[in-house]
């Protein structure tokens, strides 16, 4: 486990247990893989939603991010999401972070 006593250092840690270094920009994708989960592009009921992020049954992580927003907007979506997976690990489940967040098929 990573403790730090700020979360530019628990960043800055993280970074450094996968490898990363500290690149700017900080390559999203690659910790996300790196991490097991799957950024996906999606559409929400209520559009106002961002995006979320589900933990699988088989332990893996789906973020959601919103298509109908911007790249950078999806970007900063997908960190905050990996924010949450981080910081909030055994809160993070099935479910949802985001109960209104509900994804339309």
């Amino acid at each position: 486990m990573i403790r730090a006593s700020s979360p530019e250092q628990t960043a800055s840690a993280i970074l450094k247990s996968l490898g990363c270094g500290q690149p700017i920009p900080v390559p999203l994708g690659d910790l996300c893989t790196k991490l097991g989960i799957d950024v996906l592009q999606a559409r929400f009921k209520d559009d106002n939603i961002s995006g979320m992020i589900r933990r699988m049954d088989d332990g893996h992580a789906i973020i959601y991010v919103n298509r109908n927003q911007s790249p950078a907007r999806q970007r900063f979506t997908t960190a905050h999401e990996l924010g949450h997976f981080l910081l909030h690990l055994r809160s993070t489940d099935k479910e949802g972070l985001i109960e209104r967040g509900d994804i339309q098929e």
